[in-house]
């Protein structure tokens, strides 16, 4: 019996998909976690570099505001240990995060973090296409 095309297309689509969605998956954190500092206001840095990313739990608000900014926040390998289908958390850790992105005493909130979270669909789609292309799928 002659191997079927239609089996072999479908056996390269398994075996390029996994990893189509892991790059999808990785890049569309990478770019929303971009997004998110891009619009966080600075002052000193402290709550941009602030933004934290884990695997494990949602980062707790435990900073105060610390002189010169604090260390930057490199989102990086925490985000190629994800896994998908895995829980996946960023937060800010400065305590006064949520009075920028919501507002407080009559100021208006930037919502850096609504925001970039309503761009999900087309940062997820954009790199999907890209996956596709880049996988030939």
């Amino acid at each position: 019996m002659a191997k079927s095309p239609f089996a072999s297309v479908v056996r390269d689509f398994a075996q390029k998909a996994p990893e189509a969605i892991e790059a999808t998956f990785k890049n569309s954190l990478q770019e929303l976690d971009e997004r998110v500092k891009k619009r966080t206001p600075i002052d000193t840095g402290f709550l941009r570099n602030s933004w934290m990313a884990s695997t494990t739990s949602m980062p707790a608000l435990t900073r105060d505001k610390e002189i010169g900014g604090g260390v930057p926040s490199d989102n990086g390998g925490t985000i190629a240990a994800a896994t998908f289908g895995e829980p996946f958390y960023f937060a800010y850790t400065a305590r006064y995060a949520p009075y920028l992105e919501y507002g407080s005493r009559g100021r208006q909130g930037v919502g850096m973090v609504r925001m970039s979270v309503q761009d999900w669909p087309q940062i997820v789609a954009a790199e999907a296409k890209n996956a596709k292309s880049r996988f030939g799928i």
